[in-house]
């Protein structure tokens, strides 16, 4: 009856063992949801912000092409105006024009020509190195996501561990308890045997 009830009790204790990491584990679920639930708001936090300044800064480039459009039309009106022997009034002046001049007002039509295809171009530029950052940045997400999941999965792993340690640790503490159990069992049964030889003077083997 006692090693009987050694082992139930053996048996519920090592239970009650494997139950408690249980819980654990459970416990880490929600954990690691919720610390998933803070990177995510975090990283849709810097991916917003990120697009915001793509905004401004796209809105700030525009507005400085606009400037400089107007700038180059102003300068044109009056190169063309200077070149053809006249002042912005419409009076006539009676200065040379110089070879010069005239290579400056090419200079300034040229840049007029190619000033939208130039715009277009830094815009597209800028669009490319807002998509790169996005890019790298969502990259960064995803290296983050990992490394929390693998960080969740060691983190698992190892109280498995350490709840299989324990497990062994008991198996082998009740391995201990049932031997000695047993060795006092059969020397009580020895002593029992002896004492009824004793008393009924029959032999027992």
């Amino acid at each position: 009856r006692q090693r009987d009830s050694l082992v139930a009790w053996a048996g519920s204790k090592r239970q009650g063992i494997i139950d408690g990491y249980a819980v654990r584990k459970l416990q880490l679920l929600p954990y690691f949801d919720r610390q998933k639930d803070q990177l995510s708001e975090k990283q849709s936090a810097v991916i917003a912000r990120i697009e915001d300044k793509h905004v401004l800064d796209e809105h700030e480039m525009r507005e400085a092409h606009e400037v400089e459009t107007r700038n180059n039309a102003i300068a044109l009106k009056h190169m063309e105006a200077y070149c053809r022997g006249e002042t912005t009034s419409g009076d006539r002046h009676e200065r040379a024009i110089t070879d010069r001049d005239l290579a400056e007002l090419t200079k300034a039509r040229r840049a007029r020509d190619q000033m939208e295809a130039k715009h277009s171009g830094a815009i597209s530029v800028l669009r490319g190195e807002q998509s790169r950052r996005i890019s790298q940045r969502l990259v960064k997400q995803e290296e983050e996501l990992a490394e929390l999941e693998a960080r969740q999965v060691k983190e698992i792993d190892s109280l498995q561990r350490e709840c299989d340690d324990m497990v062994r640790a008991w198996d082998d503490e009740t391995q201990k308890r049932r031997a000695k159990l047993e060795t006092w069992w059969n020397i009580q049964v020895e002593i029992w045997r002896k004492k009824l030889e004793r008393d009924t003077g029959v032999q027992f083997s």
